[in-house]
This record gives C-alpha cells, sequence and structure tokens, in this order.
C-alpha cells in the first residue's frame, strides 16, 4: 500500500516535469527468499519446495512486472502492474487500435483479493490500484516523513530542499 501511495505522490509532483513514477508488483515468488525455512530436510525437499514450485511464480515471471514498467509503452495513467489475471477487467479503456502491446489492452478494476496475492499469471497487466480513501493526505504525509527520514542526518539539506534551494 505504502508503495503505491508513495507511486501517486510522486506522480502528482513530477507529472509536470514529464516524469512518471508506476508501482510493480512482482507477485508471489519461489525465489531465494525462503533458503532459511526451518522445516526439517524430508519435509522440505517432498512437499514444501514442491508446492512452492507448484503455486509460486518463478525469478524470471517475477521480473516482468518491472521490466514492463521499466521499458513498456504503458499508457499515460497507468500506475500500477502486477502480474495475474483478475475477475473482473475495464473494457472500455483501449479500443481495437490500440498501439499499446497486448498485455497493455487489458486493464483490471480494482484487483480481487485472492488474485492480487496468487492466481493465473498472465505476465504484466494494468490494474486500478487499491487506494485509501484519503489519499492526498496520505501521500503527503507518506512524503514528509520520508523527507525526514532522508534528511535527518543533516538538516539544513532538508530545509534547503524544503525552500527550493536544492
Amino acid at each position: 500500500m505504502a508503495m503505491i501511495v508513495f507511486t501517486h505522490h510522486l506522480n502528482k509532483i513530477y507529472r509536470n516535469r514529464g516524469l512518471r513514477a508506476v508501482s510493480v508488483d512482482p507477485g508471489a515468488v519461489n525465489s531465494d527468499i525462503w533458503r532459511h525455512m526451518t522445516f526439517p530436510e524430508p519435509i522440505l525437499k517432498y512437499i514444501v519446495r514442491p508446492i512452492f514450485r507448484l503455486i509460486y511464480l518463478n525469478n524470471q515471471q517475477g521480473s516482468t512486472t518491472s521490466i514492463a514498467a521499466a521499458v513498456g509503452r504503458l499508457p499515460s495513467h497507468a500506475v500500477y502492474l502486477q502480474p495475474y489475471w483478475q475477475p473482473r477487467s475495464s473494457s472500455s479503456v483501449f479500443n481495437s487500435k490500440s498501439s499499446f502491446a497486448p498485455s497493455f489492452q487489458t486493464w483490471y478494476a480494482l484487483p480481487f483479493p485472492l488474485f492480487e496475492m496468487l492466481g493465473p499469471y498472465v505476465g504484466f497487466a494494468i490494474t486500478d490500484p487499491r487506494l485509501p480513501r484519503n489519499t492526498d493526505d496520505a501521500s503527503l504525509a507518506l512524503w514528509k516523513a520520508s523527507e525526514e527520514l532522508v534528511y535527518s542526518n543533516n538538516r539544513n539539506d532538508y530545509d534547503d530542499t524544503i525552500r527550493g534551494n536544492i
């Protein structure tokens, strides 16, 4: 949620400068992050790892949303990519003569909660983000907290940035 709220604020501030941020969800990935699981080896070998290989994305699949956001020709108002099919789509966004890649031609409405974590893999898909009702207030508060953390060691840099001197 914080990533999407932060993306909202980045776009709000920098849109007029030609910059854009996109949030990506890599999905549930069977990566090396699971290497320290503390199950007995037979359980890991014959139960846990086979289940993970079956239901989780591999590393290549997990990277598709990041790569698509970095190099894809996304529609200008797309701010969130995720890797799973969703039961509801907004079909009115694109017409049949769209110049966007086929994966960018499907725009999903708010993600179905279960399929936001696991689901049928589609590569990457534009999805309406799940945002809080007070998105502008939340994004500004998160931005200010982030600024204070970044500049906490040098208060002068923080003050200069707020005044627009940097």
